[in-house]
């Protein structure tokens, strides 16, 4: 994958998710214990935090920062930071080299990820993690909704 399926995830994000920007985000996130809001601002600090290590390429850790949100901040304020934060690393992702390693913690026995895990990685969590907080849509079967719930643990482990 690269930067540009990355922006292909990000407005698919802001597809499933922008019509909802007047509901309750309080409440849980699909399957989830978080809820939207906070399932959503997961997602922005992860592609944050992706960002930044793509960008310094640090040997041994992440670096030492986290995006903190508002506590005031609205549902529309939440999915443009993400957003913002899904572009800074599909920057990042464009303008590293091809040979580029950035240390990632997780499900790998080799935390010097090469760029295209890094490529994978966060459209396939991001896209993961957007659906949930859409939520079922009324109506929707539940035998569908299990298939997503399973989709959703295969693709992020919760």
């Amino acid at each position: 994958m690269d930067h540009q399926e990355l922006r292909a995830a990000l407005a698919e994000a802001r597809r499933v998710l922008a019509p909802h920007l007047h509901a309750d985000w309080s409440v849980p996130a699909g399957p989830l214990e978080w809820s939207c809001r906070d399932t959503l601002a997961h997602v922005g600090h992860d592609l944050l935090a992706y960002a930044g290590q793509v960008a310094a390429l640090p040997a041994d850790g992440y670096l030492p920062f986290d995006l903190t949100l508002h506590p005031d901040a609205g549902p529309a304020e939440v999915l443009t930071t993400a957003l913002a934060c899904g572009e800074l690393l599909a920057l990042a992702l464009s303008a590293a080299a091809p040979t580029a390693r950035a240390w990632h913690w997780g499900p790998s026995s080799n935390p010097r990820l090469p760029r295209d895990p890094w490529h994978a990685l966060s459209p396939h969590r991001a896209k993961g993690q957007v659906h949930p907080v859409r939520g079922p849509s009324p109506g929707t079967p539940r035998a569908r909704t299990r298939r997503r719930e399973a989709a959703l643990r295969a693709t992020t482990g919760v």
